[in-house]
């Protein structure tokens, strides 16, 4: 698998440039991967991901339904029905903050090491910002939302 030419299904998707969705595919890494999984040789990621959609699906999905929407922006055009299935990362930065640690594996902490500007964020990072940023590390690099969005999704460099 590593080499040949393979497609992670799991790390490929859709980042902005500016305000232009564009889709792009990120080669299958094997054993250099964080997801890599050395006792049974393959993508650890695909388990976190059945584990994911199965939890979605079979137990959230009743108490906390939501709505499908057309994504005009997405390239393509209108695809109704779209999902997507990557982990959200607002909610992900939110949650190294109030656990202290890194857990998307870059070896950054959101409110210790960088923080999203308020004006390009997604509303979970603007209500987090607004009631956290008393409790944020003093004077770290402020990110634009599209910028960190590119490098988290292999278009750009860390940002700060």
């Amino acid at each position: 698998m590593f080499g040949d030419g393979t497609k992670c299904p799991f790390l490929s998707g859709v980042a902005f440039n500016g305000s232009t969705a564009e889709l792009f595919k990120v080669d299958c890494m094997g054993e250099e991967c964080v997801f890599w999984n050395e006792e049974t040789e393959s993508c650890g990621f695909l388990n976190m991901m059945i584990l994911s959609e199965h939890t979605h699906n079979k137990h959230l999905h009743g108490e906390y339904p939501h709505e499908f929407q057309d994504r005009e922006h997405l390239p393509g055009g209108s695809s109704r029905g779209f999902m997507p299935i990557d982990i959200p990362k607002a909610g992900n930065l939110v949650t190294e903050f109030m656990n202290g640690e890194d857990i998307d594996g870059d070896g950054y902490v959101y409110g210790i090491h960088f923080m999203i500007d308020t004006k390009t964020a997604p509303e979970t990072i603007k209500s987090f910002n607004e009631g956290n940023r008393h409790k944020f590390e003093k004077d770290i690099p402020v990110v634009d939302w599209g910028d960190y969005l590119n490098w988290k999704n292999f278009l750009g460099t860390r940002p700060w």
